[in-house]
């Protein structure tokens, strides 16, 4: 049974997205025990020596392996200029310690409850004021059921909060205590237009692959896990476990790189499950190989996610906004698109795996191209629109200008029948004639098929009436 297997190490981030005022907001944060930090971040308890040889080392790693754009914008906090030689803008990401504190947590639907522990806190200011934050979990069992429990009660913005005796919800919890009082929903929340009603969640676990007993199983118990379903639903079949088609469809999104994991990233969350992922630093804190495993899953791979995120929060922001402001929003998501849109990011393999991998789990690349259609289905729009005015004022133009031609053929046929000399009546019955004899050579020639059809009606008309 999952609920008995020991987990020996777990990763899991609570991650929401919240809007800020550029202007305001970030200093209220500095006032409220944050720091900056760039995703090279240090990991506690290290001496000077092991400082310099991490710090030296991580710098190398972020250069030799991601390109200087994403790596600047999401990593390093290089300066990048754009296409017009301005500056631009970077993440500003900040760390805060949790407070130790252990919350009693329950559904709000369901019989289950869990005891968390907020072990980091972690604020990323996007440019276009988008925020995102990241709450690093410390759970009070390392039992499978736990983490599922966990996972479940998380996740969702309306669970239940015991604190002390007095019941909060979980989202107005993160609003005071993780967000300086920035709300996550309401009436007037930008944010909660696009944000869904659930957080997402990013979950390394670490277990002994005898503890499932087969490549099958883990793969079980990944789909159950990154969905947030049942556990045993799948080997058990009851009334929970998903159709064949269903679980086809899902775990299309699975992704195993080496042997001894497996990843699933889907539109709520990024899930990797194996043996041998990462090590926690222990008793030994300058234990090097410990701090790069975890740094890996716990920063630079978190990166690509929370990248992604930022990407996909902005496309479910401008179909939000789009009708708005049809034409501002489409210069705004084309600049967006040429500034962040990446083919790839990396110079070696395993991270443009995992990049793709995301893009694809989110969707990123159909709702970019549905945005896109909807962009050009405007501009054919507002082009027809401005076709018919041009047609309604130059038929204007020529009304107006009408009555000086009207005049002016007046005074010409006038001149004609005087200089002729013939009298008025037989002089505009000859015009008459003149100007039906060129209509139907004029008909004919542009309109051929309608001139014959004029013809055959008019002369089966002419020989019914004979008869």
């Amino acid at each position: 049974m999952y609920k008995e297997i020991v987990i020996d190490h777990v990763l899991i981030k609570i991650v929401g997205v919240f809007t800020y005022d550029v202007k305001n907001d970030i200093h209220r944060f500095i006032q409220n025990g944050y720091h900056a930090q760039s995703m090279i971040h240090l990991p506690d308890g290290l001496d000077s020596q092991a400082i310099s040889k991490f710090k030296k080392d991580t710098e190398q790693f972020y250069k030799n392996v991601y390109y200087r754009e994403y790596r600047g914008f999401l990593l390093t906090g290089e300066d990048i200029e754009d296409h017009k030689g301005k500056r631009r803008v970077n993440v500003k990401t900040f760390r805060k310690k949790g407070d130790g504190e252990w919350l009693n947590m329950s559904a709000i639907h369901k019989n289950k409850t869990t005891s968390i522990q907020v072990s980091e806190q972690e604020v990323f200011f996007f440019p276009g004021g988008i925020g995102m934050f990241a709450l690093s979990l410390k759970l009070s069992s390392t039992l499978a059921q736990n983490l599922s429990d966990t996972i479940y009660i998380t996740r969702d913005f309306n669970s239940n909060v015991d604190i002390k005796g007095n019941n909060v919800i979980w989202n107005e919890w993160i609003s005071k205590e993780v967000l300086c009082d920035i709300p996550l929903v309401g009436k007037n929340v930008h944010a909660d237009e696009f944000s869904g009603s659930k957080f997402k969640t990013y979950c390394i676990i670490d277990t002994q692959e005898s503890q499932l007993g087969s490549m099958y199983q883990r793969d079980n118990f990944l789909y159950e896990i990154g969905t947030c379903s049942k556990l045993n639903s799948l080997q058990d079949q009851d009334y929970d476990a998903p159709s064949r088609a269903y679980l086809d469809e899902i775990m299309k999104f699975k992704f195993s790189i080496f042997h001894n994991y497996s990843g699933l990233t889907i539109l709520d969350s990024m899930t990797v499950i194996g043996e041998g992922n990462f090590k926690t630093i222990g008793d030994d804190p300058n234990d090097l190989n410990a701090i790069y495993s975890y740094h890996n899953w716990n920063k630079t791979y978190f990166s690509i996610y929370i990248f992604n995120l930022f990407i996909k929060y902005n496309i479910f922001k401008f179909n939000a906004e789009f009708l708005i402001d049809p034409v501002g929003y489409r210069d705004q998501f084309q600049l967006f698109i040429n500034n962040y849109n990446y083919h790839q990011i990396s110079f070696n393999f395993l991270p443009n795996i995992l990049y793709r991998n995301v893009r694809k789990g989110l969707e990123i690349d159909q709702e970019i191209e549905f945005f896109e259609s909807r962009l050009t289905q405007l501009a054919n729009q507002i082009q027809e629109e401005q076709e018919r005015r041009q047609a309604m004022l130059l038929g204007f133009i020529s009304f107006v200008t009408a009555f000086d031609a009207i005049d002016f053929i007046t005074q010409t046929l006038n001149y004609l029948q005087n200089s002729i000399g013939l009298n008025p009546v037989t002089f505009y019955v000859i015009l008459a004639g003149i100007f039906l004899l060129s209509s139907t050579f004029v008909m004919k020639y542009l309109f051929p098929a309608l001139f014959n059809k004029i013809k055959k009606r008019v002369f089966i008309s002419s020989h019914q009436q004979y008869e």
